[in-house]
């Protein structure tokens, strides 16, 4: 999906993320608490970006999830990997995750949560 019709969700408690269609974000309460922290559609200047602005905004996004919420980078990844924009911009050769709009979104998005023992927390950068 693109990136105007993507919302990014994310959960800084249980390091979960979850890109899903803003419809079905709309239409669904469990989604809403599930995911305390959303962007991309849901912020209005989105709409207005073009191609090389949207990709540096989901860049943007991902290095603060990754950098300031401590989610895992594959995570975020694998979760990005729902958004064309993001998806067209890699290498050729870069896995490619599973997205979580293929998911039955009554369930949790459960490919996102990484174990507690697979986290690592650094307390220096």
């Amino acid at each position: 999906m693109i990136l105007k019709n993507a919302m990014i969700l994310w959960n800084v408690d249980t390091f979960q993320v979850c890109v899903v269609d803003r419809d079905t974000y709309v239409r669904s309460e469990w989604l809403n608490r599930q995911y305390p922290s959303s962007g991309g559609c849901c912020w209005t200047h989105v709409k207005d970006l073009n191609q090389d602005q949207s990709v540096r905004f989901i860049y943007v996004v991902a290095i603060h999830l990754i950098v300031r919420d401590k989610i895992p980078f594959m995570t975020v990844h694998n979760a990005f990997c729902a958004i064309d924009e993001y998806r067209d911009s890699l290498a050729v050769d870069m896995p490619v995750g599973t997205n979580c709009s293929d998911l039955d979104i009554s369930r949790e998005c459960g490919p996102y949560r990484v174990p507690e023992k697979q986290i690592v927390r650094s307390e220096s950068i």
